[in-house]
């Protein structure tokens, strides 16, 4: 493991990728149940191309993990920063290929949790205390990892996504609705500029056309 961490961790993962367009709730690529990442893409420039995308856009997002259906790509994969929420650590990228969560403990706790896919909702989720993950780095090297804390919370977090399972299936009812009307009120004031635009614009086209109309008279 620390082999592993050596080799990916150390990477600038703040200034190694390009920003990719993150997809929102409630578009369906979020629900869809992905496919693991072909064998034949292993230690190709274009896979950790790919995963140093995710890891920039987590970073510019704020978050501290990020699957690939986030950002459209409906495969079984993710990207985690393993020291999220240490303060005093430098940034630790492990990327994560065709995981499995493979042990759970008996033993569970709620936490407040957020998505990058999610804006502006944090709720408390109940999930195993410690989690056990196997899975393949983006050379085709196995990983298997024990973790408890935020670290297992958010490989239990990013497995859901690539199983079509958000965060906001494991609410309750009434979490659920909140968090559905305050996604709404967001969705509502982001496109609220962009409509406005398209009605002026379609104003100015139709006295546009009057114009020429009465010229051509």
């Amino acid at each position: 493991m620390q082999e592993l961490m050596q080799a990916e961790g150390e990477l600038d993962v703040l200034q190694g990728g390009d920003i990719l367009p993150v997809v929102f709730h409630p578009d369906p690529t979020l629900k869809t149940k992905c496919l693991d990442v072909p064998e034949a893409l292993f230690g190709a420039p274009e896979l950790h191309k790919l995963a140093m995308d995710m890891a920039a856009t987590m970073y510019m997002t704020g978050g501290v993990g990020l699957s690939a259906p986030q950002v459209g790509i409906p495969w079984r994969m993710f990207v985690m920063d393993i020291h999220a929420n240490l303060q005093d650590k430098k940034p630790m990228l492990l990327t994560f290929l065709n995981p499995k969560l493979i042990d759970f403990s008996k033993e569970t706790i709620r936490l407040r949790e957020g998505c990058i896919s999610f804006p502006g909702v944090r709720e408390d989720i109940e999930r195993s205390a410690e989690v056990t993950i196997e899975a393949l780095d983006t050379d085709g090297n196995p990983i298997r990892l024990r973790a408890g804390g935020w670290v297992g919370r958010i490989m239990q977090h990013e497995v859901d996504h690539l199983d079509g399972i958000l965060m906001i299936d494991r609410m309750g009812k009434i979490a659920r609705r909140q968090a559905a009307k305050k996604l709404e009120k967001i969705r509502r004031s982001i496109e609220a500029p962009a409509k406005k635009k398209a009605k002026v614009e379609r104003k100015t086209e139709t006295r546009k056309r009057k114009k020429a109309k009465s010229r051509g008279k």
